[in-house]
C-alpha cells in the first residue's frame, strides 16, 4: 500500500474519529465502505471481511478517545451504558459467527438498508413528533429493554463492523432521551463491543481458516486510521456540546443516507 493510500486512510481516520465523537457512531460506518472500495481496488482477497475487522479494532481507539472527553462533560448515562454492557458480551460473540455463514454481498446490502433506514427516519422526526413529547413522560431507563438491546445492537453491530453506534442512538431518542446524551452514552458502549467482536474475529479465523492475525487486519491502514480518530475523536466531542439538537440530528441522518446510498453502488 502506498504512500497515497496511506494518507487517504489518515484523512477518513480524522473524519471517523470526528464523526464519532460528534455524532457517537464509532465511525464504522465511513471506515467500513472506504476501507473495502481501497482494499478492492486492490485486489485485496476478502476485501470485506478485512474491511470489518480491521473497523472493528479502529473503533476500539476512536470511541475510547471520544468517550473519555464524553465522560468528563458528564454526559454519559452510567445504568444504561451497565445494561447494555451485559449484552454486549453475548452479541458480540454471536454476530461474528453468524458472518461465518453470510455473503459480502448480503453484508453490504445489510448495512446500507439500515443506514437509509435510520437517516430517513431521523429526518422525519419532526413529522412523528407524537413519538416524542418529552414534557409527557420521562426517558425510559429499564434494564428489562436495555439488556436484550444490548444483544441485538452488538449482534447486528459486529456482524458488520460498523460500532453499533447509529442504533443506540437512536433507540435513545425514541427512549425520550436527549441527543447529546445519547451520543455520549454510545460512544462508550462501543469501546467493549469491539474489543469482544474484534477477539471473536481473530480466534474463528484461525479456528475456521487457519488464518494469521496479520491476515484479517489490514495494518498499514489500520494505524492510519488510529491515528487520525484518536486526534480527531476528543475535537468531534467537544464541538457536539456545541451544536444544538436539531443541528445534531440533521447532520447525523445527512451523513447515514450519504453512506448507505454510496454502498448500495
Amino acid at each position: 500500500m502506498d504512500f497515497w493510500f496511506l494518507a487517504l486512510f489518515l484523512l477518513i481516520g480524522l473524519v471517523a474519529g470526528f464523526f464519532s465523537g460528534t455524532l457517537g457512531v464509532g465511525g464504522g460506518v465511513l471506515v467500513v465502505p472506504s476501507l473495502y472500495w481501497v482494499l478492492s481496488w486492490n485486489g485485496s482477497p476478502d476485501a470485506l471481511d478485512k474491511a470489518i475487522a480491521t473497523s472493528l479494532c479502529v473503533m476500539i481507539f476512536t470511541s475510547t478517545a471520544s468517550s473519555i472527553t464524553h465522560a468528563l462533560k458528564k454526559g454519559i448515562v452510567w445504568k444504561i451504558f451497565f445494561w447494555i454492557l451485559m449484552g454486549v458480551f453475548v452479541g458480540s460473540i454471536l454476530g461474528p459467527i453468524t458472518s461465518t455463514f453470510l455473503s459480502s454481498k448480503s453484508l453490504k446490502f445489510i448495512l446500507a438498508f439500515f443506514e437509509i433506514l435510520i437517516g430517513l427516519y431521523l429526518l422525519l422526526k419532526n413529522k412523528l413528533s407524537w413519538l416524542h413529547r418529552k414534557h409527557e413522560k420521562p426517558p425510559i431507563e429499564t434494564p428489562w429493554f436495555f439488556v436484550p438491546f444490548g444483544i441485538f445492537v452488538s449482534f447486528v453491530a459486529s456482524l458488520l463492523g460498523i460500532g453499533g453506534g447509529v442504533f443506540i442512538v437512536t433507540a435513545l431518542i425514541l427512549l425520550r432521551h436527549s441527543l447529546h446524551k445519547a451520543i455520549a452514552t454510545s460512544s462508550l458502549c462501543i469501546v467493549p463491543m469491539s474489543i469482544i467482536a474484534s477477539a471473536t474475529y481473530f480466534l474463528l479465523a484461525q479456528r475456521t481458516h487457519s488464518t494469521s492475525f496479520t491476515d484479517l487486519i489490514s495494518f498499514p491502514s489500520l494505524i492510519a486510521l488510529a491515528l487520525g480518530s484518536l486526534v480527531a475523536g476528543p475535537i468531534g466531542a467537544i464541538f457536539c456540546y456545541k451544536l444544538s439538537n436539531t443541528t445534531l440530528r440533521v447532520i447525523f441522518a445527512t451523513f447515514l443516507m450519504i453512506m448507505g446510498t454510496l454502498f448500495f453502488i
